[in-house]
């Protein structure tokens, strides 16, 4: 199981990049990555300020993708680190700015996913979805097959499962 990171966004709104925002003394993006501690290289998806964030955080242990265009939306960046998957892995993604997610839940998702007869698996807590969404490694290539402008979502929930 490989992570996916997307930090590219242009956080126009947070005015600043979200990847480097402080929690507790660590980045939005160190706290995210250890909560993959442990599985297959976690591809990072930087965008056009890849600099200051490889400037502030140890990103040795990553395979960074880039994704010159965050205009193009997360769909875009998704893309980029899906162009980096190894072939024949199964892969999970999530947003930079969802930090509270714990190294117990992201064990707890492995299992159940392992478990299930599902090609996606999407957490949720009174009805709403949440992140990390976990994938076989053949919803990569619909992933991939999306054109420019589409959402995700169109593939993830065209299953009936």
């Amino acid at each position: 199981m490989i992570p996916i990171i997307l930090a590219a966004g242009a956080s126009t709104r947070m005015g600043r990049n979200k990847a480097l925002l402080d929690f507790d003394g660590r980045t939005a993006l160190e706290r995210v990555l250890e909560a993959y501690a442990g599985l297959g290289p976690p591809i990072v998806v930087l965008g056009p300020d890849h600099a200051d964030v490889q400037a502030r955080v140890d990103l040795s242990r990553v395979v960074v993708a880039l994704n010159p265009d965050p205009a193009g939306g997360q769909l875009e960046s998704l893309k980029a680190g899906l162009r980096l998957l190894p072939a024949g892995e199964d892969f999970l993604f999530q947003p930079v700015d969802f930090v509270l997610v714990r190294p117990l839940e992201v064990r707890r998702l492995l299992h159940a996913f392992t478990d299930a007869a599902v090609s996606v698996c999407v957490p949720s807590h009174a009805r709403r979805r949440g992140h990390p969404v976990l994938c076989r490694r053949a919803m990569a290539d619909e992933l991939l097959a999306l054109p420019a402008g589409a959402s995700a979502r169109e593939a993830l929930f065209a299953r009936p499962e």
